[in-house]
């Protein structure tokens, strides 16, 4: 005999049989893949698999828990104890931490991840382990916590009081919301209806009376449909309470510092997606910390420069390609005046020119430091610098175009490159006496490369077409990695061996073939432009966006970029998402720079 439905008087004890048996473990299924759903955008890639897994252990606690219960509490006890243990390796802790009992191991690794999220810029694309696991396992406390109160609201005979369905629910509410007020969610309102539609039939589903379900739904749609309508009207402005004021207590904020100098190591350090810059910029760039000017045997290297050496670029592609900026240190210490391209002197007192448009502080400058700057970088169609022609400056023939080679095992020696498509040949001071330095280049760790480098010039008709086909070159046959091998000349045997590296690799070894062939060149290192803040124009930069890249200096227009980094690299997907919709040259390629935290 099918059951009767009748309304429950308030406070009347209901078998569980004369309720809709489904409506509880589906509106919860409904609710919790939502709330997954959203606290997914946290993340990117998004953990998909190990969220679907959570929502399937925090269904089974509450629906699978309360059935076991009739039959046998204590297997009910032993069941509900396994899904809660199961769901730290689906989190994303190791399996056989949990199989060990390695509490303490896992306890430090989790504290180690909540020690991070405040200063985590969401949603989180880095790699460290322990903020993936830390905001994973915020997903699976909410979820587990519905589910356990739901199953215990279930172990009597009664249908569960209001105060306990609510209960059950905020956990979920807080796992769908949270997500929305650190990631603005697409369609705003109409995820709010449907928000608004789940937690309503996840609490007054079960009270539905048989046949009255179309008039309930009808009076959620017209509550839902108001709320939307009214929602623009009463969004804008401030809060009406200011939640985030809550945690801004006096804590220690973890700091970044970064030597930009090139190592070509396996990179070790936690890309955390920490904030250290915000940039107010009309036009994206790179922001350049410093400019890697010498090849020093092994690797690229600053060396400041008393005074300019090249001339500058033509009055009006200054007015074209300059603008001024606003810089603001968040999580960072920094000596180096951060900015693009080639830099005026910056609006701040105490500061030094260590290269032509580089600067630094008199002071390290910590969070909080704000300046202006102006600065120029250009960025030319490819026709115009076909154009440019190769009338270099002497003052190029002895910086921009010389490298210490080493040789028989003796101390590197600085030799000058003749420019693109001169007929003189590479020389070296030696002795006291200027001499032919070819023999010296073929019998030392870099013949490869400069056979390579006169290979490559020698297809060339111009400049440009030399610096495209060592790109070009560049992207064939090489691969993406943050842990290539130690070598005792990495960038030789990047180019001849292992074939693997990052933007370090990338960048010295492109500037490397480039100065071998006539062209000048050098290492840039700093930051790409980040990504935008669309509500509040500033484009924020965090320890993800630090990279190298190479600038190639061309007659008339100074030194352009150009960066040889594969695509494959994470911080090009951040960039390019960030400017795909914004005018100018979106970046080619990004990778990380080294990083020490302290």
């Amino acid at each position: 005999m099918r059951p009767r439905w009748t309304r429950a008087r308030s406070g009347d004890a209901v078998p569980f049989a004369s309720g809709h048996p489904w409506a509880r473990p589906v509106s919860f299924a409904g609710l919790a893949a939502y709330g997954a759903v959203r606290w997914a955008t946290l993340l990117r890639p998004a953990p998909s698999a190990r969220l679907a897994g959570l929502w399937a252990v925090a269904l089974a606690l509450a629906a699978g828990a309360p059935l076991l219960a009739r039959r046998s509490r204590p297997l009910a006890v032993i069941a509900s104890a396994g899904l809660l243990l199961a769901a730290l390796p689906i989190a994303g802790l190791p399996w056989r931490w949990t199989r060990d009992l390695r509490i303490a191991v896992s306890a430090r690794m989790i504290g180690t991840g909540l020690e991070r999220l405040p200063a985590v810029l969401v949603p989180y694309s880095g790699t460290a382990h322990a903020v993936r696991l830390a905001i994973v396992l915020g997903a699976a406390v909410l979820l587990l916590d519905s589910a356990a109160v739901l199953a215990l609201a279930a172990g009597g005979p009664a249908r569960p009081s209001g105060a306990r369905r609510a209960a059950a629910a905020l956990p979920l509410v807080a796992l769908a919301v949270v997500p929305s007020t650190l990631v603005r969610p697409q369609f705003p309102y109409l995820q709010g209806v449907l928000l608004f539609g789940l937690v309503a039939a996840f609490l007054w589903a079960e009270r539905v009376v048989s046949g009255g379900g179309v008039k309930a739904v009808v009076v959620l749609a017209s509550a839902g449909a108001a709320g939307a309508i009214l929602a623009p009207a009463i969004a804008p402005g401030g809060p009406w309470v200011d939640y985030r004021a809550w945690g801004r207590a006096p804590v220690a904020v973890p700091v970044d510092t970064f030597d930009w100098n090139q190592t070509y190591g396996p990179l070790r350090w936690p890309a955390l997606g920490r904030r250290v810059l915000a940039v107010t910029a009309a036009t994206p760039e790179y922001w350049k910390a410093e400019n890697l000017d010498t090849f020093n045997g092994v690797a690229w290297v600053g060396s400041p420069h008393a005074a300019p050496l090249l001339p500058p670029p033509a009055a009006g592609r200054q007015r074209r390609w300059t603008q001024t900026i606003r810089v603001t240190v968040l999580s960072m210490r920094t000596g180096d005046v951060i900015a693009g391209g080639y830099s005026a002197r910056p609006r701040i007192p105490g500061v030094v020119e260590t290269d032509p448009g580089s600067w630094a502080f008199a002071r390290t400058a910590g969070p909080g430091t704000s300046y202006e700057v102006s600065s120029y970088d250009p960025r030319p169609t490819a026709r115009r610098l076909r154009r440019a022609g190769r009338a270099y400056p002497a003052a190029a023939l002895a910086t921009e175009l010389t490298l210490s080679i080493p040789h028989a095992g003796r101390p590197a020696l600085r030799v000058s490159f003749p420019p693109f498509h001169s007929r003189r040949r590479p020389a070296v001071v030696y002795a006291g006496r200027i001499r032919d330095a070819t023999s010296l280049l073929l019998g030392s760790p870099y013949a490869g490369a400069y056979r390579l480098a006169r290979r490559l010039a020698a297809r060339a008709r111009t400049p440009y077409a030399y610096v495209e086909a060592v790109q070009r070159h560049l992207s064939r046959g090489f691969t993406y990695t943050e842990h290539p091998p130690s070598t005792r000349w990495p960038l030789e045997a990047f180019l001849f061996w292992t074939h693997r590296g990052y933007c370090q690799q990338f960048s010295g070894a492109m500037a490397l073939l480039l100065r071998m062939g006539g062209v000048p060149a050098r290492v840039a290192t700093g930051f790409t432009p980040g990504t935008l803040d669309r509500s509040t124009g500033r484009w924020v930069v965090t320890d993800l966006d630090a990279h190298a890249w190479v600038e190639v200096w061309f007659p008339g227009y100074g030194w352009v970029r150009r960066d040889p980094t594969p695509a494959v690299a994470a911080a090009r997907a951040r960039t390019v998402a960030a400017t795909a919709s914004l005018r100018g040259t979106p970046p080619r390629g990004l990778g990380p720079a080294q990083v020490h935290r302290r």
